[in-house]
């Protein structure tokens, strides 16, 4: 092939298309990204990110989740939680805290329960995003763990020989042995 040569990499279609590699070797594609957060996506920074901001990532997701629950718990107004011994708005807080965290993980101890529709539906959108959250951080740790690494020890030696009489020769590299 002489340079410059078209070797008809979708070159002889119909009217309108282009190639989709050019004559140089460069492709003729991009990528754009009509995302709102462009070329981020959470599943991928969760697999390759270190484990100090996974970690922080799955902890900061769930006091999150539980401080806005219990503030919408406490809003809603705490009578609605059948089980609340707080007497100063504080202990009400962090009983709605509490009951959100038991809802989140869906212990549910039942020295709390929600009384009415809103309460009960809150209870139960919570005990659903919980379910997801923890099934999200169970795939993204099989995925951390499964997740293939190359760890290749290179050595200073090098052995070159022929492997089971083959006329194509070998190359191992040894780590543990020095060779003179």
């Amino acid at each position: 092939m002489r340079k410059g040569e078209d070797i008809c990499l979708d070159h002889t279609g119909q009217r309108g298309r282009q190639r989709t590699i050019n004559a140089d070797g460069s492709y003729n594609m991009e990528r754009k990204a009509d995302r709102l957060f462009g070329n981020f996506f959470l599943y991928h920074w969760l697999i390759t990110t270190s484990w100090t901001h996974y970690w922080l990532a799955v902890v900061g997701f769930y006091l999150l989740d539980n401080i806005t629950f219990g503030l919408i718990y406490y809003w809603q107004g705490a009578e609605n939680l059948h089980g609340i011994v707080g007497t100063t708005e504080l202990d009400k807080f962090i009983s709605c805290f509490f009951f959100s965290c038991q809802t989140f993980t869906t212990v549910g101890y039942g020295g709390i329960h929600p009384v009415g529709r809103l309460a009960s539906s809150l209870a139960a959108i919570e005990a659903f995003l919980g379910l997801m959250a923890f099934v999200l951080c169970t795939g993204t740790l099989y995925g951390r763990f499964s997740h293939a690494t190359a760890k290749i020890k290179y050595s200073k030696n090098i052995i070159i020989a022929p492997f089971k009489t083959s006329p194509v020769c070998s190359l191992w590299w040894r780590t543990n042995s020095i060779l003179v």
